[in-house]
């Protein structure tokens, strides 16, 4: 909020969004702010802890799978998959878990998305790491 304040001298001037890179010039600074994002860094912070304790939970969760691809594939996996995905995956298996059909099939259909990732990129490299 005080950038605004600095450069323009007044106090009724519109914050900037709280993702607006000010380490860097832009060309155009109206294409910037129309672009920057504006979700906070407490609820980008929030997102980014809930997708990291996904990641690990859903490890867990497909060890189960006896068809599922060794840990080294379901963590490269989840790697390329962005916050967002992770967090979405999370929540269908959280709707589902009092149903035990719908949740092996949910937990089936990651085990397939993690061994088509494992298909397109190839074996990954062993390093003396346990299979799920």
């Amino acid at each position: 909020m005080a950038i605004p304040v600095l450069i323009t001298g007044r106090h009724d001037v519109s914050p900037l969004p709280p993702h607006l890179d000010i380490t860097v010039g832009h060309r155009d600074i109206r294409a910037a702010l129309a672009t920057a994002d504006r979700t906070p860094a407490v609820v980008r912070s929030r997102d980014r802890i809930a997708a990291i304790t996904g990641r690990a939970g859903l490890v867990e969760f497909l060890a189960f799978f006896p068809e599922r691809p060794e840990a080294e594939t379901v963590r490269a996996w989840l790697d390329s998959l962005d916050d967002t995905q992770v967090v979405e995956h999370v929540l269908h298996l959280r709707t589902v878990s009092g149903r035990p059909r719908e949740l092996i099939k949910a937990g089936g259909e990651l085990v397939t998305e993690a061994r088509r990732y494992k298909e397109r990129i190839g074996e990954p490299s062993r390093t003396g790491g346990a299979g799920v």
